[in-house]
């Protein structure tokens, strides 16, 4: 499959890099090492190579990697100007059949987290990456045709994808980002992404209240936004236990490596941790939250 993605890149005399933050510097560092003929145009207004008229630049290159964080609503740019892609359109076009993609407003961090650990714990090959904060093209190297790809993935990496993941996971709509889009659809409708390009060989999991008109091999779940405080190191929406019971059950994964994961399991930092008890009052630290939880 990396042959593949590097000889789809190859075909590119000039490749811009749109934004030079974590994921613009890992396709930097994979485009110098499989792509030594190729021109790379850093495009970034912070960058030393850029000035002011740093945007001129999209002019110059023949294929755009856009990096997740910039908007182009905001900065007044029509997508269908210039040929964009990003890290995460490569991934799923080439791999997709390897990844298990998850979104959702919230919860992402910790599914992915609990899945990438459910199947080491079940003796599968697995690497984690995304969103929560390992570019997915550092990567590569790791994947075997064995490999499951657990990948976090926000609205902003979906935002123009075309392919979707193998199994897709959506766990949460809530308005948010609405600095980002011009209107809370278009933030749902990137979401959505995550599985409007299955066929009917790949599996959807969602967690709404209202129902998806999605085509095949859907798993619906109950809202349950409780918070399961009975688990040994941490706490977990039994939302987000509902999602990984489904999963194990998909993946026909055994209960001893499920059990192993959640009595293993580590609250996230600022993740509903755990701070400590004062005369029988827990105190949770959750400030990375953005938005107000659910009961």
């Amino acid at each position: 499959m990396l042959k593949n993605l590097v000889s789809d890149l190859k075909q590119y005399k000039s490749i811009g890099i749109f934004g030079f933050g974590v994921e613009g510097k890992s396709f930097y560092n994979f485009a110098q090492k499989y792509l030594p003929g190729t021109e790379l145009v850093i495009i970034d207004k912070n960058h030393p190579s850029c000035d002011d008229n740093y945007l001129d630049k999209l002019h110059e290159a023949e294929l755009i990697i856009k990096s997740p964080g910039i908007s182009l609503y905001n900065l007044d740019i029509d997508y269908h100007s210039f040929h964009f892609s990003s890290t995460t359109a490569l991934l799923l076009k080439h791999f997709k059949h390897q990844i298990i993609g998850v979104t959702g407003t919230k919860g992402k961090s910790t599914l992915v987290t609990l899945i990438d650990s459910l199947l080491k714990n079940a003796e599968k090959k697995s690497i984690l990456c995304g969103n929560i904060g390992i570019p997915a093209f550092d990567m590569l190297e790791e994947i075997s045709a064995e490999t499951k790809i657990v990948m976090e993935l926000s609205s902003h990496q979906l935002l123009h994808v075309t392919h979707s993941p193998h199994i897709a996971i959506l766990t949460n709509l809530f308005e948010e980002h609405l600095d980002y889009y011009k209107d809370v659809q278009e933030y749902y409708a990137a979401k959505f992404n995550i599985y409007r390009y299955q066929s009917k060989k790949d599996v959807f999991i969602y967690n709404l209240a209202q129902k998806l008109d999605c085509g095949y091999n859907v798993y619906e779940n109950e809202l349950k936004y409780s918070v399961d405080f009975s688990l040994q190191n941490g706490f977990i929406h039994q939302s987000t236990l509902q999602i990984l019971e489904k999963l194990k059950e998909i993946l026909a994964l055994g209960d001893e490596a499920y059990m192993q994961t959640l009595n293993t399991f580590q609250t996230l930092p600022h993740r509903l941790e755990f701070v400590k008890e004062v005369k029988g009052v827990s105190y949770i630290n959750d400030s990375i939250a953005t938005i107000l939880r659910l009961p």
